[in-house]
């Protein structure tokens, strides 16, 4: 698979079918932050896993509005408009906002962030959705990987 360079520099995690989940950049990521590498994990896609750009909403937002309109995993309003679902979703910093590429598609994304200020702030909180094609083949456990490691790098 090629990759656009500007893609390949956000790049924060790279996950290869049929290969050790942690190689490339990963492996560096993972070794930076003493973060034990599995092996396996049964992934048939490969995913590029980094930050949201408002270039990405669109895509986004089909997601937002497929996940939440089946309405077994989040209790956000269907009837929501783009800019309500992006308000809730894209939030500023500290929070961070994600996504999940195939190349130049967006397969998912995830929001993360501390759970609560002050005493609580150690605790993180994170919320992934997938695209229902891109469904059971390793992204959201990529995501969540990422999210955990994220977590830890902010402390």
């Amino acid at each position: 698979m090629k990759e656009e360079p500007e893609l390949q520099s956000q790049c924060k995690l790279t996950v290869a079918p049929s290969a050790p989940r942690y190689s490339g950049k990963c492996c560096i990521l993972a070794l930076t932050l003493g973060h034990r590498p599995l092996i396996g994990g049964g992934y048939t896609t490969q995913v590029h896993i980094r930050e949201y750009t408002e270039a990405d909403w669109p895509a986004v937002w089909s997601i937002f509005q497929d996940v939440v309109t089946t309405g077994d995993t989040f209790p956000y309003d269907p009837a929501w408009s783009a800019d309500q679902a992006h308000a809730v979703w894209v939030q500023p910093p500290p929070y961070h906002t994600v996504v999940a590429c195939e190349g130049a598609e967006i397969l998912s994304t995830a929001h993360m962030g501390r759970n609560r200020p002050g005493p609580g702030a150690h605790v993180a909180t994170a919320s992934f959705m997938v695209a229902g094609e891109a469904r059971g083949q390793g992204v959201g456990r990529a995501l969540s990987e990422y999210a955990l490691t994220w977590a830890r790098e902010q402390g």
